[in-house]
């Protein structure tokens, strides 16, 4: 009977240890990892994240052309945390932002999705932003900061990607941009 437990502890240690079980969370150390499905099955939603990302971190190409490209992969029209529309808003704060503040970092990694129907699909996404002020701007805002890793706790962000009459996915809603959105 000893040897049954010890065997039943064992295998529960090393279940534990290879992040296999132990409820209701993930036990991956290093958190939230890209959806591989998600780049098979809607590979233009995919391709966004990376769109969005060079679009910001693109400190040396200018504000239009950035802007441009970011904006590319928004729907119209784009909904806010309280399902009001706000496009135009989302555009001019991140402008004002990107006036204001070079961004050192703006990793997307979509970690997980689901299809709601064939023109609408929620993506969880986490977002790590690191940002510094431009000198001579003013600001304080400069800093690190980490969204959307339900791995570790934090509040979950999830993008819904529409695909609009020129069948291109764009995000919709669940893209935080304000200060209230995020903290």
């Amino acid at each position: 009977m000893k040897l049954f437990k010890l065997t039943l502890l064992m295998i529960l240690s090393i279940a534990m240890l290879t992040g296999c079980g132990g409820g209701g969370g993930s036990s991956n150390p290093v958190g939230a990892t890209y959806d591989e499905e998600l780049k098979t099955a809607y590979p233009d939603i995919y391709s966004s994240y990376t769109t969005m990302q060079t679009a910001l971190e693109s400190n040396t190409t200018d504000i239009d052309s950035r802007m441009a490209s970011f904006m590319s992969a928004i729907a119209t029209p784009f909904y806010d945390a309280n399902d009001v529309s706000k496009r135009s808003d989302l555009e001019s704060v991140t402008r004002s932002r990107l006036e204001r503040y070079n961004v050192d970092a703006w990793s997307l990694v979509p970690f997980a999705h689901t299809k709601v129907d064939d023109n609408t699909v929620r993506v969880s996404t986490k977002m790590v932003l690191s940002v510094t002020l431009i000198p001579g701007k003013e600001g304080s805002g400069a800093g690190t900061y980490n969204f959307g890793d339900t791995t570790k706790g934090e509040p979950a962000i999830v993008f819904t990607w529409v695909k609009e009459a020129d069948d291109k996915w764009r995000v919709q809603r669940g893209l935080p941009y304000r200060s209230d959105e995020l903290f």
